[in-house]
């Protein structure tokens, strides 16, 4: 059943002649997508399962004998630390942005290792250095030729991961599942890794680390419709018409291995989104709609042109767009769901984006409800690239349109119904009808759980990242 459907038996049920209008439908809708969140989360085993990907990091070292694979901190900027940009027999250090994101530790002069976490690797070719912006400045401006080691303690799930089931290594060659342990009981018997003291090996257990979350604009973008001809007219190919923007902030790409049907990376971490903007109008011939952006590079710290640091912040946007109408155009034909989808990427110093109908949305990047990321950490440290295979239960997206189907076993579809009921009924103020719903509900929950709940997947203990 869909979005529809469930409003539907809704109002079967609560109504013989339910007022329809688009505030009670709304309404309602909320409701539904409610009870469907928490249905999540107290019925996981009404969900399919799922699995996602990443893929392990390997630490890098500076190489014992070869004087220059040192760093040092750049004497005009704390928050800047570089090395030469090539070294004879000594890899380059890598600058599409999979670094970003990463921890580097650095040990002095008076052999005191020190932690940060890198902002952005690149290249400074005129200067022939690679450097890495910090996130908190260097103790001093004149220490040099220290030894570094760039290293992933914590690897994150995504964001809308409820449940862990299972962790493997997607390799013939090693067959048996990560085992999952409680933190506490790793880092109490040392099997945790502390400064890089256990040797790197094929990782063997995993275990739940800290969360992380990039604070989220607070400011809806702006938007205007150009008033100049070409080349800030809307071109196509994609249809002119009525549209509505928002932005996130992001940082880090994942593996390429991992990337976007339509050739896009994805990042480490987004935020939540911004407020999104009024409608919009563009039509063919007239001018291009302008979004204008808050400059975060500068905000963070990094838009003085003085520093090496300048718009090396780490932060980017993407921007996402809604369309409401589609008008013209060589496809007049596209589809005008309530729903935004990824459009396009700038730098966190970039303050105005044109969109002019040239690029399309990617229809496989919905905008995602993000309140952060659950880490965890591998043991051993992993000594190479492994893709893992992190067999999981996901909190759905909402039922953003009527002909969204809700993500779970059709059987279940009763009991989310009366879910929905008991928050209705609660709302109204009709207490014995929200604890009728709410028993029901239980006892459907009862019954699918014998025929769901059961199914042999695992040991039936506390689950790494259960959402409670």
């Amino acid at each position: 059943m869909n979005r529809s459907d469930i409003r539907q038996a809704v109002f079967d049920q609560i109504d013989w002649q339910p007022d329809t209008s688009v505030d009670i439908v709304n309404r309602l809708d909320r409701f539904i997508n409610r009870a469907y969140q928490q249905l999540s989360l107290e019925a996981p085993f009404l969900f399919f399962e799922d699995v996602v990907h990443f893929a392990t990091e390997p630490d890098v070292e500076s190489v014992s004998g070869i004087a220059t694979d040192r760093v040092a901190v750049n004497s005009a900027d704390t928050y800047v630390l570089e090395r030469p940009l090539t070294i004879t027999d000594v890899s380059d250090w890598v600058t599409d942005g999979t670094w970003d994101g990463r921890t580097i530790e650095v040990t002095d002069p008076s052999d005191q290792v020190h932690r940060r976490v890198i902002r952005e690797v690149f290249a400074d070719v005129s200067a022939a250095v690679a450097r890495v912006t910090l996130d908190r400045p260097w103790r001093n401006t004149v220490d040099v030729g220290m030894t570094y080691r760039i290293t992933s303690p914590r690897y994150f799930l995504p964001a809308d991961v409820l449940e862990v089931q299972n962790i493997r290594l997607w390799s013939p060659l090693y067959r048996n599942p990560i085992v999952l342990k409680y933190r506490q009981e790793v880092q109490e018997t040392w099997q945790d890794d502390m400064q890089g003291q256990n040797s790197a090996a094929t990782p063997v257990r995993a275990f739940r680390m800290g969360h992380f979350q990039i604070d989220a604009p607070t400011g809806a973008p702006s938007v205007s419709v150009l008033a100049e001809s070409l080349p800030y007219a809307w071109v196509g190919p994609d249809p002119a018409g009525e549209f509505q923007y928002l932005f996130t902030y992001v940082r880090g790409y994942r593996d390429r291995e991992f990337i976007a049907p339509l050739g896009k990376q994805d990042p480490k971490w987004e935020s939540a989104p911004s407020p999104n903007t009024s409608a919009v109008t563009a039509t063919f011939g007239s001018g291009a709609i302008q979004i204008g952006l808050p400059d975060i590079s500068w905000m963070l710290g990094f838009g003085d042109s003085s520093t090496e640091r300048y718009q090396h912040s780490g932060i980017r946007k993407r921007i996402y767009r809604r369309r409401n109408t589609s008008v013209g155009g060589a496809h007049p034909e596209v589809e005008t769901p309530p729903i935004y989808y990824f459009l396009a990427e700038v730098s966190g110093d970039t303050t105005t984006y044109i969109d002019d109908g040239a690029v399309q949305v990617d229809l496989k990047r919905r905008l995602k409800i993000v309140h952060g990321y659950q880490s965890i950490q591998m043991s051993p440290m992993p000594d190479a690239r492994y893709d893992v295979d992190v067999r999981c239960v996901r909190r759905p997206a909402p039922l953003d349109q009527d002909t969204d189907a809700a993500r779970i076993h059709e059987e279940g579809i009763d009991v989310l119904i009366h879910k929905v009921l008991g928050l209705i009924y609660e709302a109204m103020g009709n207490p014995d009808m929200a604890n009728q719903s709410k028993g029901t509900y239980i006892g459907q929950l009862v019954t699918l759980s014998k025929r769901y709940g059961s199914l042999p997947h695992g040991r039936f203990t506390k689950k790494l990242a259960r959402a409670r």
